[in-house]
């Protein structure tokens, strides 16, 4: 009987009658093996019968207008043969149709990816992602994307560009920041993941903080990686301007502005983060530091202001800006000038030597020592001394505003812990400048008590009692 049939079979063809009495010959013969190769085979053909019929079948639909159903037909052709070339035609012609598009494009993505098939799967990814419902599912197709361009396309940098658009939809995934650095490591190309760090940090626009981290990330690759400070030094300031009470965001502005020479950019970044007016004190010392080496004298001068107000204890600051402003200004001896050029302003010159003046006086009085390198006793004389000057040539031009306020200042001065002959010289200078105002013009409403005033003084201070 088995041999009947496989001669029928033979002249006749195999319809599937002969196939299933052969395998019921086979079982009752005891013979396990020829079955299996005969039903494989018969398994084969009918898969094939069976894609040709849902073929024919998906055309059919199609002719009649009723693409869902069309799509069915010939989706259920590929599951039954993914490399049927009828079945992939239908398909893709369906894929044009806006109704079924990104299910007809899905049904190619299977039967490419059951035949193995990675370049005609990978060439649908941007017509995939185009019609994605949400941007998750955008993430998750170009993040599968990437593991088969490096795993079965051998391709790792084609996988960071793709990973580069994905990372730009979810900037917050910490998954594709780790992939993207890990195939740097593997390929050398830091270009490209400074690049997508950037991308993924301007899509951020919601969220300030992650923003800032991936700049200053940005900033740490082309600097470290790349040895490109110019551009480091963009993206640091860029990390800063979203994150402006970042100190350590801000010392990084700092140092690559001064090693790029890229003063105008570090001090845009700085002045915008020390515009806020909690803004931390260590910030206004890096604007300090970048203004000095750039050679912005007037911004400095109104940041040593702000220094000055934030640090009460602090002469440093006071000291530069009086030698900021004004020419000459007497230094003790060993102590530096902070800036090799002075902006000449008499009155900016006089406030700042009146504040120097009163807080390293008032911290002499008290004993209090002052944080910073110079300290009120050295101060104080130096202070006192240029101030007179800049009020004296005030005087000299009618000002007796100027002149009142230098007797304020000797009298003051006459009190301090001097050494007794330094201690009498401004008591004595103090009774005769006092003494000498009754010859200004338009004094008199003042000039009796002025002249108590300088009597007395004169009297204390006076030759015969020193």
């Amino acid at each position: 009987a088995g041999r009947s049939w496989v001669a029928i079979a033979g002249a006749h063809g195999d319809d599937g009658v002969g196939s299933d009495a052969l395998a019921r010959l086979y079982a009752l013969t005891d013979q396990p093996e020829v079955r299996a190769s005969l039903l494989e085979r018969a398994a084969r053909r009918e898969e094939a019968h069976l894609a040709v019929l849902r073929v024919q079948q998906g055309e059919a639909y199609a002719a009649l207008g009723r693409p869902a159903d069309a799509l069915a037909a010939f989706s259920r052709a590929l599951d039954a043969d993914p490399g049927h070339d009828g079945a992939r035609g239908g398909v893709a012609a369906l894929a044009d149709d806006p109704e079924v598009r990104p299910a007809a494009l899905e049904a190619l993505c299977r039967a490419f990816l059951g035949a193995g098939e990675w370049d005609p799967l990978l060439a649908l990814v941007d017509q995939r992602v185009q019609v994605a419902p949400d941007r998750e599912t955008r993430v998750r197709m170009l993040e599968e994307a990437a593991t088969l361009q490096e795993e079965r396309a051998n391709a790792p940098v084609a996988a960071m560009h793709t990973l580069r658009r994905a990372f730009a939809l979810d900037p917050s995934s910490l998954r594709i920041e780790r992939e993207l650095r890990r195939l740097a490591e593997a390929t050398g190309e830091w270009g490209l993941c400074a690049d997508a760090f950037r991308d993924a940090a301007q899509a951020s626009d919601r969220d300030d903080r992650r923003e800032a981290t991936l700049r200053s990330d940005e900033a740490a690759i082309r600097e470290e990686q790349l040895g490109d400070r110019a551009k480091g030094l963009e993206a640091a300031a860029a990390a800063l301007l979203k994150r402006p009470r970042r100190v350590d965001l801000a010392e990084r502005v700092a140092r690559r502005g001064l090693a790029t020479e890229g003063w105008s950019l570090a001090e845009g970044a700085l002045r915008a983060a020390a515009a806020d007016p909690e803004a931390p004190v260590e910030i206004l010392s890096c604007l300090a530091e970048v203004q000095r080496a750039a050679g912005s004298r007037r911004g400095l001068a109104d940041t040593l202001g702000r220094l000055a107000d934030q640090m009460p204890l602090a002469l440093d600051p006071l000291v530069e800006l009086a030698e900021l402003a004004a020419p000459e200004l007497p230094a003790p001896a060993g102590e530096p000038t902070a800036v090799g050029e002075v902006l000449d302003d008499p009155a900016l010159a006089r406030r700042a030597l009146t504040r120097l003046y009163e807080r390293a006086s008032s911290l002499w009085r008290a004993g209090t020592p002052s944080t910073g390198t110079r300290q009120p006793a050295a101060q104080a004389g130096p202070a006192l001394d240029r101030l007179l000057e800049l009020l004296d040539a005030a005087a000299a031009q009618g000002d007796e505003d100027a002149a009142r306020e230098a007797v304020v200042r000797l009298e003051d001065a006459a009190r301090l812990d001097w050494p007794p002959k330094v201690r009498a010289a401004r008591g004595l200078d103090a009774g005769s400048r006092s003494l000498a105002l009754r010859d200004f013009e338009g004094a008199a409403a003042c000039r009796s008590e002025e002249r108590r005033g300088g009597e007395e003084w004169w009297y204390r201070w006076g030759p015969y009692n020193l």
